[in-house]
């Protein structure tokens, strides 16, 4: 399989499994290949492995390091600096909205998911056109 016939991996770091089957479930019908974790110690150590996935989707409030504590790692390390990150959280207050982006996340989606503005964001986060 070639790069561009390859499916692009999301790692989603997300510890509500609800939340987690539902979006795998519309990623994976969108055509991607979905990894998930629960926790953020975990999810420092799958992304100092290689490959790294092709966007990461990182929930603020995971137990053991924070997704913005996460978000702040891997920004601040030259091998995921320029990985896209796009927060979800059901904080919708403008402050955690602004701490994740001073911090570089690429996007922040507010919960709960509606399906077609994830997929579209995702797609957007990913430089790719979601088809109609």
């Amino acid at each position: 399989m070639t790069d561009a016939t390859r499916k692009k991996t999301i790692l989603l770091v997300e510890d509500d499994a609800d939340l987690v089957d539902l979006a795998t479930h519309w990623l994976e019908r969108d055509g991607y290949a979905v990894r998930s974790i629960a926790d953020g110690r975990d999810a420092l150590a799958q992304l100092a492995a290689d490959p790294l996935p092709d966007l990461v989707l990182l929930d603020v409030m995971i137990p053991h390091v924070t997704g913005f504590e996460v978000l702040q790692k891997l920004r601040g390390e030259a091998r995921t600096r320029a990985l896209p990150i796009v927060m979800m959280t059901s904080f919708s207050r403008e402050r955690d909205v602004a701490r994740g982006r001073e911090l570089g996340a690429n996007d922040y989606i507010i919960k709960p998911l509606m399906e077609i503005d994830f997929l579209e964001r995702v797609a957007r986060a990913l430089g790719e056109q979601r088809p109609a």
